[in-house]
């Protein structure tokens, strides 16, 4: 799953989209 993927979940409501990204960077 991309950057990209994640971020859009995020921005609609999955709070667990935005842990994943930050694990990432």
């Amino acid at each position: 799953m991309g950057d990209e993927t994640l971020l859009r979940r995020h921005v609609g409501g999955d709070p667990e989209a935005f842990g994943e990204l930050v694990r990432r960077h």
